[in-house]
């Protein structure tokens, strides 16, 4: 069975054939509730705190800025650092696996997800941090879901829409806490998150095969067009 095949056998249990609808449009057993109450909002480090004269190539502690969010996840390209001393000043900042970034200031696009391998990095000035809260041990939202509704259109629609108003878009904390979440329960968003990573495993794996086939024709025409190869 396909990586989507999977998928979509596995989207298909996530709701029953016949679902109890609320007054909301929502699942019986879904809420809807304001992003604030989810998760835990930060802004990142005012300017002055991490102006541009402290960040460098050859620091110690890599700097997450808006360019790095690509796609869903933080491109480590480019990045800039901070030494160990302006990392101890700005220790608050720093970020934990299953955060989520999104921009806060400047042209907006869908928001990322820290991994493991980005555990400690510091997020600048112009980034909002989201970290799930608890309750009894439990995150009240999953970060593979949150991420996903996110990234949705729609939302991102409602994030340019509430980032508009001033010369150069911003998005305060306070407005996204604002931000409705329709919310199944913990058990549905583990489902519904492994539904998605299927699919996105497939599509990271069509990319890689796409550029694998891009750099072969590459090479075979550098080949075929210098006479080192002459087709038959």
């Amino acid at each position: 069975m396909s990586v989507t095949s999977a998928a979509v056998e596995l989207s298909y249990g996530l709701l029953p054939s016949a679902v109890v609808l609320s007054y909301d449009g929502l699942p019986h057993d879904w809420r809807r509730v304001p992003l604030g109450d989810l998760v835990d909002i930060m802004a990142g480090p005012s300017y002055s705190r991490l102006p541009a004269e402290v960040r460098s190539a050859a620091g110690d502690l890599r700097v997450v800025m808006p360019k790095h969010l690509r796609e869903g996840r933080i491109d480590d390209r480019d990045m800039e650092k901070v030494g160990e001393d302006v990392a101890r000043a700005l220790a608050r900042f720093r970020l934990s696996p299953g955060d989520i970034l999104c921009v806060r200031s400047g042209a907006q696009m869908p928001p990322a997800l820290v991994e493991k391998a980005q555990d400690g990095w510091l997020f600048s000035t112009n980034l909002l941090r989201l970290r799930a809260l608890e309750s009894d041990g439990e995150p009240l939202v999953l970060p593979g879901y949150l991420l996903a509704y996110l990234s949705l259109p729609e939302t991102v629609h409602w994030l340019k829409e509430y980032a508009r108003g001033t010369a150069v878009p911003s998005l305060s904390a306070a407005t996204l806490a604002l931000l409705p979440v329709p919310l199944p329960p913990l058990a549905h968003q583990w489902r519904i998150s492994a539904a998605l990573d299927a699919v996105d495993a497939q599509i990271t794996a069509h990319r890689e095969l796409i550029q694998a086939a891009m750099h072969h024709r590459s090479t075979l025409a550098a080949h075929l067009l210098t006479g080192i190869l002459v087709p038959e």
